[in-house]
């Protein structure tokens, strides 16, 4: 016994030099580094970001799969990872869309790149450690769901995360890429719907600020989404959707909350039925209805005749093409007013408001007679016309789009 002590002692020694060279982690695999503001290590893999004025910029993160080929007209997919450090310093491209409708938006907010690949966010953070766990605002870009982007000048994100809170701007997919629905879309999907695509793209991003803003500083359990116009419309549609159920924790609708989204209205869906109709006008714009793979066919155009056929027969108010959400059971089981009134919507603290007249932006570089007006009200509001119109009659002095201004702010931007 004594004999074998030696052997025993040598071998143990032998495991324990071992083990002090082994890769820590399970499996052999080689320990990460840890995360740090520097290099976030996210659930997709490490990026790197710069420093401007004292608040860590991290710009062009994909946030899910490109849309394309296949995928066009699917849910959101996760992300390819990656290994290597990944660089985001400059934004990633704007989704597909045509020109703003009004030439002051255009004359401010026109976007020159533009892909189909554009699922990305953007998140600004004044934390010092990966641990500071501040507060959290994500924001979702207007635009009536047809252009726009989160990385228009207006939202850059440096002042308010000055504040101390981390700031996220996401991209969403829009116009007919995000919303169009077409009964072999609904018929090819496992939940039997269709449209909803720019929605679903917003829900994916919040998950994914879930999983991975804890890597920037931000809390995961303190999250605000807030938006404008059709940002406020999402955010009132994300309050309605099971599908964001506890994904955020305080919402704000700026200038456009959720009965804007149902305003009847002869160039705003609101069923998936309506919205499917549209989808077969445009396939049919294209051709593709004509085709023995229609489906085929259409994810065979490009963005741009997309767009193009889409404006051609998506066209209703003022001239303007609109797409938008629509009520499919699945995304949002009702339209968002009605949720709220049976009391079904997320429990979380809610702030709505607009600015006064807001409703003159769009129609500033418009001409509209007395009789063109009462035309637009009849069309837009049907039997409910000759209450509106004594609501907002055309006064004695004044032209009348000052009228039509009003009932636009009060309909498309004041209504909760």
């Amino acid at each position: 016994m004594a004999m074998r002590r030696p052997a025993v002692l040598a071998a143990l020694s032998i495991l324990l030099l071992a083990a002090t060279f082994l890769p820590l982690g399970c499996g052999g695999k080689e320990a990460e580094p840890p995360s740090t503001l520097e290099v976030p290590r996210l659930d997709s893999g490490p990026i790197s970001g710069r420093q401007e004025d004292g608040i860590w910029v991290y710009k062009g993160i994909p946030y899910a799969a490109p849309p394309v080929g296949e995928l066009r007209w699917k849910e959101p997919q996760p992300v390819e990872p990656w290994k290597e450090v990944r660089p985001c310093t400059e934004y990633g491209p704007a989704c597909p869309q045509g020109e703003w409708p009004y030439q002051v938006q255009r004359d401010i907010f026109r976007i020159t790149d533009q892909d189909e690949d554009c699922l990305y966010l953007n998140v600004w953070t004044p934390a010092e450690t990966p641990g500071d766990r501040l507060p959290v605002m994500v924001w979702i870009h207007g635009g009536g769901f047809t252009v726009g982007s989160g990385s228009q000048v207006l939202y850059e994100g440096k002042y308010l995360a000055r504040k101390g809170v981390v700031v996220v701007t996401i991209n969403y997919r829009l116009g007919p890429l995000g919303f169009m629905a077409h009964p072999k879309l609904s018929e090819e999907s496992p939940h039997g719907v269709s449209g909803n695509y720019g929605l679903l793209d917003q829900i994916q991003a919040l998950k994914w600020v879930q999983r991975n803003i804890a890597a920037f500083g931000g809390d995961p359990g303190n999250v605000t989404i807030f938006g404008e116009s059709a940002g406020g419309a999402s955010v009132c549609a994300l309050l309605a959707s099971p599908l964001a159920e506890g994904l955020f924790h305080r919402a704000i609708a700026e200038s456009g909350a959720f009965l804007s989204m149902g305003m009847p209205s002869a160039a705003r869906s609101e069923t998936l039925e309506e919205g499917e109709k549209l989808g077969e006008k445009i396939s049919h714009e294209l051709g593709c209805d004509r085709e023995e793979d229609e489906l085929a066919a259409l994810r065979s155009k490009t963005p741009r005749e997309l767009i193009d056929a889409f404006q051609k027969v998506g066209t209703g108010l003022l001239g303007r093409a609109s797409i938008g959400p629509v009520v499919d059971g699945y995304v949002l089981p009702d339209l968002p007013q009605d949720v709220f009134a049976a009391g079904k919507q997320h429990k979380v603290p809610l702030l709505i408001g607009n600015n006064a007249d807001e409703g003159m932006l769009f129609l500033a570089s418009q001409s509209l007679t007395a009789q063109q007006y009462e035309n637009l009200v009849r069309l837009a509001y049907g039997r409910y016309a000759d209450k509106v119109l004594s609501l907002f009659p055309v006064q004695a002095g004044e032209e009348p789009k000052a009228a039509y201004s009003r009932l636009f702010t009060a309909m498309g931007f004041a209504a909760p």
